[in-house]
C-alpha cells in the first residue's frame, strides 16, 4: 500500500515533460537499482552485448511484473527491447527477431504512454519504433501510415519537452530516411542532430548520427570525421567503429 501510494504520488506531480535524467537529477527517482539499470541500458545502446541484453531485460520483466503501474520499467523495457531490435537487424542479421522485438517495443512504450501521459521519453521512443517498423514491412503501403503517427509522437514529445536532445536525433532520423517526396530532407537531418550538440555538448549519439546523414549525402569525407568525433567522445561506440572501419574499407553504400 505504500509503494502504491508513492507511485500514485509521484505519478501525479510528475512535471509537464520531465525525462528520466531530468527526474535523475532532480532527485525524483532515488531508487538506485533503477538508476544503475538506466546506465547499464545505455552502456548496451552503445556496445550492443547480447549477454547483458538478456539479463537486463529479465531483471525488468521481474520489476516490471512486481510494479505493473510504474511506466518507468515499461518505458526501459522498451529500450532494452529496442536494444534487441538493433543487434538482431544489424549483427546477427534476423529480420524476423528483429521485428519480434520491434512489436514488444512498442507494446512497452504505448503502455508506458497510457500510464503517464507526460513523459517526453515515452513518446520519442514510440516514434523511433514506429520509423523502424517501416522498414519491415511494404513501405508504400505502411509509410504513409506508420511515418504520420511517428511524426505527431515526436510533435508531442517536443511539446513536453523542447529541450529533449533524444526527441531531437528521433526527429532527425525520421527526417533522414523519410522519402523527400513525403517531407524527408537530409539537410533539415543534420541541422537536428547538431542542434542535439547545441543542448548537450560532446553527446556522442549526435555525430554518429550527423556521420550517417553525411553519408547519405555521399560527404564520405566529412562522415569520417563525425564517426571518428563520436568515437573520441565514446570509444566502447559500437555504431561508430563500425562505420570507420567499413569507410576505411572502401565499403561505401
Amino acid at each position: 500500500m505504500i509503494r502504491l501510494c508513492f507511485l500514485f504520488c509521484f505519478m501525479a506531480s510528475l512535471a509537464l515533460g520531465e525525462t528520466f535524467s531530468d527526474l535523475v537529477l532532480k532527485g525524483r527517482i532515488k531508487e538506485p537499482y533503477m538508476i544503475e539499470l538506466s546506465k547499464k541500458i545505455e552502456e548496451i545502446e552503445v556496445t550492443l552485448d547480447e549477454e547483458k541484453m538478456v539479463d537486463i531485460e529479465a531483471i525488468l520483466k521481474d520489476y516490471s511484473s512486481k510494479e505493473p503501474d510504474n511506466f518507468l520499467w515499461l518505458y526501459l523495457l522498451s529500450r532494452i527491447h529496442f536494444s534487441f531490435v538493433n543487434l538482431f537487424e544489424n549483427v546477427k542479421v534476423d529480420d524476423e527477431k528483429a521485428k519480434e522485438y520491434l512489436e514488444k517495443a512498442l507494446d512497452d512504450a504505448k503502455m508506458a504512454i497510457k500510464l503517464e501521459s507526460n513523459f517526453s521519453d515515452s513518446y520519442r521512443i514510440a516514434a523511433d519504433i514506429y520509423g523502424r517498423l517501416i522498414g519491415f514491412k511494404p513501405p508504400m503501403i505502411y509509410g504513409p501510415i506508420y511515418g504520420p503517427r511517428a511524426s505527431k509522437l515526436i510533435k508531442k514529445a517536443l511539446e513536453l519537452d523542447p529541450n529533449n536532445p533524444e526527441v531531437y536525433l528521433a526527429q532527425g532520423r525520421s527526417y533522414l530516411f523519410t522519402p523527400r517526396v513525403f517531407g524527408g530532407s537530409k539537410k533539415k537531418a543534420i541541422e537536428c542532430f547538431k542542434k542535439v550538440s547545441d543542448i548537450l555538448p560532446g553527446y556522442h549519439w549526435s555525430y554518429v548520427w550527423q556521420g550517417q546523414a553525411y553519408l547519405k549525402m555521399g560527404r564520405k569525407n566529412e562522415a569520417k570525421e563525425a564517426f571518428e568525433k563520436a568515437l573520441s567522445l565514446e570509444p566502447k561506440n559500437f555504431w561508430a567503429r563500425h562505420e570507420i572501419e567499413r569507410l576505411g574499407g572502401g565499403d561505401f553504400r
